[in-house]
């Protein structure tokens, strides 16, 4: 049976704690190998795991700088891999159709070979699913469904909290969750993000098997985002980077 296993490269989100990195996942599927946000920081940790040239593909959940900023890095290796005749085609980029002036920064066709993803949009790869439905954040942003043989897993990316991540959620195998915010943190009310408590109340409504909080404030104490979780699921833990998760 075809294994889905979920590399943690970066959990934090806007800049990364000391020695951290911001989101960004390594997804092997199958056969199938992945990369979901490349926030900074992530495109060298990355190369622990997988080749440039081995990867599938790059999917983007919105285009903040925190869920995609290695691009910009990454659309330069691949020209000059291309220039020294070192890799024979772009790399495939699945990314929102805005912000327009993101979208055009990264749009060079000898780098990247982009598909714009939305509600509608479904990618098959033989028996590997991957769907997309909208959230509430400050600009275009996307929860990911990935499903392969029996395995399901879905990332918020980043959102307010809503119904449509709890429908979209349903009887997951593993819920990638954004907790930004412990609910005693001044800066909730002040920014698009969920606390680890409304990530615990979308896991239980959800019927989610377990919730792996991620994108935590460079100072948040993550006990207190698990504590809060727990209130709501009994099976939470909290991502830890360059640890892998089988689904």
């Amino acid at each position: 049976m075809a294994k889905l296993d979920l590399t943690v490269l970066g959990r934090y989100g806007t800049f990364p704690a000391e020695g951290g990195a911001c989101s960004g996942y390594f997804i092997q599927a199958g056969s199938r190998r992945f990369l979901l946000d490349c926030g900074n920081g992530v495109l060298s940790r990355m190369q622990k795991y997988c080749r440039l040239d081995a990867l599938d593909g790059i999917i983007i959940s919105h285009l903040h700088d925190d869920h995609c900023g290695d691009l910009r890095i990454l659309k330069y290796v691949i020209e000059t891999k291309r220039a020294f005749q070192e890799l024979d085609r772009p790399v495939r980029l699945f990314i929102p159709a805005s912000p327009v002036e993101t979208v055009q920064e990264l749009n060079d066709p000898s780098a990247y070979d982009i598909t714009f993803i939305n509600e509608d949009v479904i990618l098959d790869f033989d028996d590997l699913k991957i769907e997309f439905a909208a959230m509430k954040h400050s600009i275009e942003s996307y929860a990911v469904s990935i499903k392969i043989a029996k395995s399901h897993l879905v990332y918020s990316g980043d959102t307010l909290f809503n119904e449509t991540l709890i429908a979209f959620a349903q009887d997951a195998d593993l819920l990638l969750c954004e907790s930004t915010f412990s609910h005693c943190d001044q800066r909730t009310n002040k920014a698009p993000h969920m606390t680890a408590g409304e990530a615990g109340h979308i896991a239980k409504e959800a019927g989610v098997k377990k919730l792996l909080l991620t994108h935590f404030w460079f100072e948040e104490d993550i006990r207190s985002c698990l504590a809060e979780a727990r209130q709501y699921h009994s099976s939470v833990i909290a991502a830890e980077e360059m640890k892998s998760y089988s689904i």
